[in-house]
């Protein structure tokens, strides 16, 4: 009987296949993206709150199953990433919290690149965002020079992310276009009872 409450357990912290399919129906996806030649890299749902530090915001989005989703996608033809992820959370006070530990954390580069220059960019909200945060970095790597874009917005109780990489450099306007169709699938309902 232990083993099967573990395995149950285990299974709760990456959500039902339901909620799964629904939580990552949510994200971005290959039409939505600019051009041709995209295709799906990897996505992945968790429980929101099980990974990282134990804040209060984020015990409420576990105990109120919420499902984090993320999807990443690459365009190999001209070397671009495009992710995206969206973490409901329980109260617009608790996606404020979300949002300012993104920007505390900042953008991670994790690729074979070296940063050259980092700013915030001045970026509009748009219908039904309360907060955005955009930044970028040049970076040089194996393949020249290239850009990473992250875009953060609150929407509703939710906390929405969009980064891109790579060359051509993918526009600020076409960035908070992505930001807007992910705005547009966030569960206004969620925490409400």
């Amino acid at each position: 009987m232990v083993v099967v409450e573990r395995l149950a357990a285990i299974g709760n912290l990456f959500g039902s296949s339901p909620e799964k399919r629904d939580a990552l129906a949510r994200l971005l996806t290959i039409a939505d993206l600019p051009g041709s030649g995209w295709r799906k890299m990897s996505e992945k749902t968790w429980r929101t709150g099980s990974k990282g530090e134990h804040t209060e915001w984020a015990d409420r989005a576990r105990e109120a199953g919420s499902l984090t989703a993320f999807r990443s996608m690459q365009n190999r033809g001209v070397r671009q990433w495009v992710w995206s992820q969206l973490t409901p959370l329980v109260s617009v006070q608790d996606a404020h919290a979300e949002f300012d530990r993104i920007k505390e954390r900042g953008v991670r580069n994790a690729g074979v690149v070296r940063v050259r220059e980092e700013k915030d960019v001045a970026v509009d909200l748009f219908s039904g965002a309360t907060r955005i945060w955009a930044h970028e970095q040049t970076t040089t790597g194996l393949a020249g020079t290239g850009s990473n874009k992250l875009l953060a917005v609150v929407v509703a109780t939710s906390v929405i992310v969009v980064c891109s990489s790579g060359s051509p450099v993918i526009t600020w306007s076409t960035m908070a276009g992505l930001a807007v169709k992910l705005g547009q699938r966030v569960p206004v309902d969620f925490g409400k009872k």
